[in-house]
């Protein structure tokens, strides 16, 4: 199963698919901006460095992971958001954030969604959260599963906002006192 899911994934990184029009009974239309643009974290190796130092800027060290064997594992999928700045002839584009997503028998697990802290509060990480529920949609996965932080209030709103439903807590999750609640949007609810 998940091989389909695997030619599914670089496909739907670049052009809509069938399944978004099941995604918007969701509330997911919008998986696009003109500055932005989603692209395939795997097919491009330079992004691992900058997925890796996002992940230093943004996390302590001991909560930071190594982007780059984490996407050896099977199932993985790295989506990065590119913005592109200035303006014509001059332009850039920027890594602004990356989400790590691993998909199992009946899940995807998002297990990293980051925006860059210059980045934030653009939509970002919502485009990236619409995509990775795009690539759960169109695996047939069951479920769409992620963990966060009890205290990161605009992640839990925006995860609220797109769908999903807290089903959980887990003690210590991040480290000793600090918890997270478990999360997921479910397709077979509807």
């Amino acid at each position: 199963l998940f091989s389909v899911a695997t030619a599914h994934q670089t496909e739907c990184l670049r052009t809509e698919t069938p399944a978004m029009t099941s995604l918007q009974n969701h509330g997911i239309s919008d998986l696009s901006s003109p500055a932005i643009n989603l692209v395939d974290g795997l097919q491009d190796p330079s992004l691992l460095e900058g997925c890796a130092t996002i992940e230093r800027k943004c996390f302590a060290k001991h909560e930071a992971m190594d982007v780059a064997a984490e996407v050896r594992k099977r199932g993985t999928c790295l989506v990065c958001a590119l913005l592109t700045e200035g303006s014509p002839p001059v332009q850039q584009q920027q890594l602004a954030g990356y989400a790590l997503a691993q998909r199992n028998s009946l899940a995807l697990n998002v297990t990293k969604l980051v925006v860059a802290p210059q980045y934030r509060r653009r939509g970002i990480g919502r485009l990236l959260l619409r995509r990775c529920v795009e690539l759960a949609h169109t695996s047939h996965a069951q479920v769409c599963s992620l963990h966060v932080d009890v205290s990161n209030e605009p992640a839990k709103l925006l995860y609220l906002a797109e769908g999903f439903a807290a089903v959980g807590e887990r003690r210590d999750y991040y480290r000793t006192g600090r918890h997270a609640l478990s999360m997921e949007l479910n397709f077979n609810e509807n």
